[in-house]
């Protein structure tokens, strides 16, 4: 198992995501705008945390990567942000915007979608 530094972690998820954005040229315009390079930096430092580590286990750049896109295919839509409440009669709206991070934060589903990996490169905490 090969391990890289949060850098280099943040880097690769970066390049990985354009690369499976690639042909998408609306998805690459979107992530491009510094959005993409927060979304890396919270993702590498979110799991060094939850693992426990200082350093990043290269399998879980992929991980980061594919949800990188899926997150910016997601924001990239038309929609103005996740529903966050929906009133039937007189019909009322109300957009979860001011609750949702602009930066790219990683939605707590999402990471909970991904604790099972991230759960075989955790270190046990010793608490002395």
């Amino acid at each position: 198992m090969r391990y890289v530094t949060a850098e280099e972690a943040i880097a690769s998820v970066r390049e990985k995501a354009m690369a499976i954005a690639e042909g998408n040229e609306q998805l690459q315009q979107y992530m491009t705008r510094g959005k993409l390079a927060m979304f890396a930096e919270r993702y590498v430092m979110d799991v060094l945390d939850y693992c426990h580590r200082v350093d990043f286990p290269c399998a879980l750049v992929y991980v980061g990567a594919e949800l990188a896109v899926k997150h910016f295919t997601d924001s990239s839509r038309d929609a103005p942000g996740p529903l966050k409440s929906l009133k039937e009669n007189d019909v009322q709206f109300e957009w979860a915007v001011s609750s949702v991070s602009p930066i790219g934060c990683i939605a707590e589903k999402d990471f909970e979608s991904i604790r099972n990996k991230l759960n075989l490169y955790r270190k046990v905490m010793h608490h002395g």
